[in-house]
């Protein structure tokens, strides 16, 4: 069994300054495990633990399902957390540009992988890119106001010219991951 997502890998010029920005706000006495910048991305669709055969469908079907998708920019937005304010669970960032591309690629990413076994994914799909998961909140009322008065920096932009198919492998310093293929956008 291999463990996998599809994802928009996002660069380092956009990931550090992203998350040093994040990693310089009050957060409180909140203990947050931050996501190391050079695992920044918006997943596309988590897999989860699949059979090298699958793993070999979704590699051959990538290409296919994405033809004709063209490059487009993405701007980060605000942050916004997953969780309730009493119970947050999630930090991140939305988009301010390019929000309908993803969830275009997104849709595309569903219709392939029906016509290999997987089910539509229920939930609404929300393009973000997860910062850090809270492993303690103890003042919430500081992270909430953290997250609403958060000033995203300027530029964070860049081209998204292709989408990752990515093996994630955990270990007791964090996820490792390795690319399977990328599929290059038009």
């Amino acid at each position: 069994m291999i463990r996998t997502f599809i994802a928009i890998p996002l660069p380092e010029s956009l990931s550090d300054p992203l998350c040093a920005s994040i990693r310089s706000q009050d957060w409180g006495p909140s203990k947050i495990s931050w996501v190391r910048p050079e695992n920044i991305h918006i997943t596309l669709r988590f897999m989860g633990e699949i059979k090298p055969k699958k793993v070999k469908l979704i590699h051959q079907g990538l290409a296919a399902w994405l033809a004709g998708t063209e490059a487009f920019r993405i701007q980060i937005g605000s942050l916004g957390y997953f969780g309730t304010t009493r119970h947050p669970q999630v930090i991140w960032a939305g988009l301010r540009e390019g929000e309908m591309a993803v969830v275009q690629i997104y849709e595309r990413l569903q219709e392939g992988l029906c016509r290999i076994g997987y089910p539509k994914q229920r939930d609404r799909f929300v393009p973000h890119i997860t910062l850090g998961r809270i492993r303690r909140a103890i003042d919430t009322a500081v992270m909430m106001d953290t997250i609403q008065n958060f000033k995203t920096p300027p530029n964070l932009e860049t081209l998204v010219d292709h989408v990752t198919f990515v093996e994630s492998q955990l270990t007791s310093q964090g996820p490792v991951y390795s690319p399977i293929s990328t599929v290059p956008l038009a």
